[in-house]
């Protein structure tokens, strides 16, 4: 009977000791959450500055939206898209990539987060229409 009896005591020191315990906070992010929105910079086909706008929020980027110089068939002009369902994680550094195909675009998107800005690059291929080299980007939340 009083091998029963420590059994208990020992179980309740324990229960204390998991009571008292601090919880567990998740490190700070090196970069802020909200909307983002800045310009592109082309150099090829040549010289253009585009848009470029998206949404950071539970570790990923969303609503991504463009306004990039395209040549199509030999003939320069502009093309705006606001890929649906785009989305892409972001890692814990604030690094994010994506490279697949989207509403009918080949899209190759990389960048990284810190505090308040966004530094990356963008191309796009849709129809035959391509901005031939990667735009860089700059933004800001």
């Amino acid at each position: 009977m009083a091998a029963g009896l420590a059994v208990v005591l020992v179980s309740g020191a324990w229960c204390g000791t998991a009571l008292s315990a601090t919880p567990v906070h998740s490190p700070k992010l090196p970069y802020k959450l909200g909307a983002y929105a800045g310009t592109l910079s082309q150099n090829a086909p040549r010289s253009y500055k585009g848009r470029i706008h998206f949404i950071v929020r539970r570790g990923k980027v969303t609503a991504l939206t463009f306004k990039v110089g395209v040549v199509c068939h030999g003939v320069w002009g502009v093309e705006t898209a606001a890929p649906t369902g785009f989305q892409t994680r972001v890692h814990r550094t604030g690094a994010f990539s994506y490279t697949g195909n989207i509403a009918g675009s080949w899209i190759r998107l990389r960048g990284t987060l810190k505090q308040h800005h966004a530094t990356g690059t963008l191309l796009q291929i849709v129809n035959g229409c391509s901005m031939e080299k990667p735009a860089s980007f700059t933004a800001r939340s």
